[in-house]
């Protein structure tokens, strides 16, 4: 069961409807290559230097490793096609964002209450311990564009998951999380993009 996750994560989610699918713009899963993810990552104004691909490893063998009846709720949140994490200095969790709390229609509406009006945006959906920055960084698989992340400390690192299935819905999520980034001001953030194309595809 839990392994159809990442392809039925409509199915599993409230506020979205599989049959409603195309008025999202949400595409077919399919696997990319990291030529194609580059490509798909310029449409949507992504840094190639700052761009990874997500290991299927991390549901597989991360997600799964937790007991998949106490922590359902906690595994389908981290399985979600479209998420913004973000971590501080110490790398846990401060402020998690998916598409299953987003709400809105046709499109998702991360701002609906103005979360993201200051920085950083406002929580929306519930942290748990199940991931931190360092667990996290073992699964993300660089592309050949993918600079040496800088080593000083962030006050900030902003993790987004994206993927041309979710087509504009991702766009929209990107450009919020830049725009609400540049809101920082003296607080040094960095922001990684995380392609999920390859683990919405595996069933």
């Amino acid at each position: 069961m839990f392994r159809l996750v990442p392809v039925l994560i409509i199915l599993f989610c409230s506020s979205c409807s599989f049959l409603a699918g195309s008025i999202y713009g949400i595409k077919s899963p399919k696997k990319l290559n990291q030529t194609e993810i580059a490509s798909q990552a310029k449409k949507y104004n992504i840094p190639l230097e700052n761009s990874f691909e997500l290991d299927t490893a991390y549901f597989f063998e991360h997600l799964k490793s937790f007991d998949q009846k106490r922590y359902f709720q906690q595994i389908n949140n981290h399985s979600q096609a479209l998420q913004s994490l973000f971590f501080d200095k110490d790398g846990r969790l401060q402020v998690f964002y998916i598409n299953c709390y987003a709400g809105g229609f046709p499109n998702l509406a991360w701002n609906k209450e103005g979360q993201f009006n200051s920085f950083p945006p406002k929580p929306q959906a519930p942290l748990d311990s199940l991931l931190d920055l360092q667990t996290l960084s073992r699964y993300l698989i660089p592309l050949p564009t993918t600079k040496p992340q800088n080593k000083i400390s962030a006050d900030y690192t902003i993790v987004v998951f994206w993927n041309r299935m979710m087509n504009r819905q991702t766009k929209h999520l990107i450009q919020l999380v830049q725009e609400n980034a540049g809101k920082a001001k003296d607080q040094h953030v960095q922001l990684l993009y995380v392609n999920t194309d390859n683990l919405m595809a595996t069933n």
